[in-house]
């Protein structure tokens, strides 16, 4: 006897096979709300579920311009906020950053950064470029604070996720400036003014963070 189109009927035993009734797997959410790291995606439209696993509702999709904040893993799975809920996104199209907090700031530390960045004034933009051979944004970036003993990640999608939140109005020298989606990073340097590796065909140089820049600024970050 079985269920047809909202009626019943019968079918022969002999052409049937049959197994045990499984039960409906409903697989638990994670309940942490720390924030245990941050991330990009690798991909454009990467779908965000209500839960960690494939088959669930999609809720909604982020972009690599997007920058996440991570509450832990589960079944391959990064928990994350999306539109005031919680949502869940595939591991393996995350690139990661650990979550960072302020080093401890001297005059000395910024002195130097400062100075070390003086010095790279001149070198060329290279797409990729990590070494004074070349830079390209966030390798400028990465190589000034490194030069002073901090380690930043290579990218600006990753770089955007370390130290501390900061506005244009209350930015300090050393700050980290993002414009354009996240696309391109600097360093201020102070007097309105920040250092940057900006394009093919330019050399490292101080920018006015004024006008254009100022329009298309996002966010600071501050590290120290």
């Amino acid at each position: 006897k079985i269920k047809y189109n909202n009626t019943w009927g019968y079918i022969a035993k002999s052409y049937v096979s049959t197994s045990a009734t499984s039960a409906v797997v409903t697989i638990p959410v994670v309940s942490s709300t720390t924030k245990t790291g941050v991330g990009s995606t690798k991909v454009w439209c990467l779908n965000v579920r209500k839960t960690p696993a494939t088959g669930n509702n999609i809720i909604g999709m982020i972009n690599p311009t997007n920058n996440i904040n991570l509450y832990g893993t589960q079944n391959g799975y990064y928990k994350i906020k999306y539109n005031n809920t919680w949502g869940y996104i595939d591991k393996s199209y995350v690139i990661t950053s650990k979550v960072t907090t302020p080093v401890a700031s001297t005059a000395s530390q910024k002195k130097s950064l400062i100075a070390n960045a003086d010095k790279l004034i001149g070198i060329p933009y290279i797409w990729g470029g990590t070494t004074t051979r070349g830079f390209d944004c966030s390798g400028l970036v990465q190589y000034i604070y490194k030069s002073i003993g901090v380690n930043l990640p290579r990218t600006t999608y990753q770089q955007v996720g370390e130290g501390s939140a900061v506005s244009i109005n209350n930015l300090e020298v050393g700050d980290l400036v993002f414009f354009i989606g996240n696309a391109h990073v600097g360093i201020y340097v102070g007097n309105n003014k920040f250092i940057e590796s900006q394009k093919s065909g330019t050399l490292v140089h101080i920018e006015n963070l004024s006008g254009y820049w100022r329009t298309s600024f996002v966010t600071g970050r501050r590290i120290f």
